[in-house]
């Protein structure tokens, strides 16, 4: 595949993620080596799922590919696994569902980034097939699409070089779409055994998630809030298509609340995964994790974002069993106490 030269904005996305902000989350990144981390201790109450690729992104597309795509170069591979921020560890709820998502960055070339999902067909909402169908440009900037063969949905997406608030040229719109194309061409390729997955049976102890209103109450109490808000007062949010795989399959909710006063404004987010499992080590070493105590939980983590002093600058992660709650914003060790009370009647 020939790259014709366009010119590249420097453009912040976090592929299959959040939308757009001013502050978003570090993203883990995880050097082209074979074999990549894996995400997630898998729970020791459920059967393990089968994960395409055996959950290595670093082998998800052939040498040969990449560098074709990357203009030469060894783009760096990510496995989104980081265990904080706006969508902690991707990796490991989505393993839970017998899939693999993963993201491709190069500075130096022309395509900067791309994503890949792979995921069964059964845990992708119908709504998400049916939009993703074709190729084309939407949310901020992406443009993809998704297929599917042998039971296994592929999806593909890769941002804009230039305008981000435009729609691309249709020499652009060549460019992007042929990578979109030798992307998940390439995943379906290998054999089947290669990009196959199944996901593993919700185990006893796995949390039901309840609504975000049956959360409500105790979280903004515990926060200090008098007339809490549900939502959250900036674009940084989890959204797109391997959240609503996730949500969909209800191993994941967020449930954020706000309330702005005249001297001052409170916030709390949770994040609560499913089944997910223990963080490994690795994941707590690379995010700074700081061992705290929180009642309910069987291990808590505190984590200080020191170059800022906004409402997301402390997180809590607790852990329970197979599940966590990671909680953001305003008193997160008392609202992380207070909705765990809640998860456990």
């Amino acid at each position: 595949m020939t790259h014709r030269p366009l010119a590249i904005a420097v453009i912040a996305v976090s592929f299959l993620l959040a939308g757009c902000a001013a502050t978003p989350a570090p993203a883990e990144t995880i050097a082209t080596v074979s074999p990549s981390p894996t995400a997630t201790t898998a729970p020791t109450s459920a059967a393990a799922p089968k994960v395409p690729f055996g959950g290595d992104c670093s082998t998800v597309l052939p040498a040969d590919v990449a560098a074709d795509i990357f203009d030469g170069g060894s783009p760096t591979i990510s496995a989104m696994s980081y265990v904080r921020g706006v969508m902690p560890d991707v990796s490991g709820s989505i393993a839970q569902l017998g899939g693999l998502a993963c993201t491709w960055g190069s500075e130096g070339s022309q395509i900067r980034y791309l994503g890949i999902v792979v995921v069964p067909l059964e845990a992708v909402p119908a709504e998400l097939l049916a939009a993703r169908n074709t190729f084309g440009c939407y949310g901020w900037s992406i443009c993809g699409r998704g297929e599917v063969r042998s039971g296994m949905w592929v999806l593909a997406e890769t941002p804009q070089l230039q305008q981000p608030d435009e729609a691309p040229s249709e020499e652009e719109a060549r460019l992007l779409e042929s990578v979109v194309d030798q992307s998940i061409s390439s995943v379906f390729a290998r054999p089947q055994a290669e990009f196959a997955g199944f996901a593993t049976k919700p185990a006893e102890d796995w949390w039901s998630l309840p609504p975000c209103e049956a959360l409500e109450p105790a979280a903004t109490q515990a926060a200090g809030m008098t007339t809490p808000e549900p939502g959250f007062p900036g674009d940084n949010v989890p959204e797109g298509p391997t959240w609503d795989v996730l949500e969909g399959a209800g191993i994941v909710r967020w449930c954020p609340w706000y309330e702005i006063m005249d001297q001052a404004s409170l916030i709390t987010e949770l994040h609560l995964l499913s089944g997910v499992g223990v963080p490994s080590d690795e994941q707590l070493r690379v995010a700074d994790a700081e061992p705290t105590v929180i009642p309910g939980a069987d291990a808590a983590y505190r984590f200080v974002e020191e170059h800022s002093d906004g409402d997301r600058s402390t997180e809590i992660l607790a852990v329970v069993g197979p599940n966590r709650l990671l909680v953001r914003g305003d008193q997160s060790e008392a609202v992380a106490a207070a909705v765990i009370a809640v998860l456990a009647r």
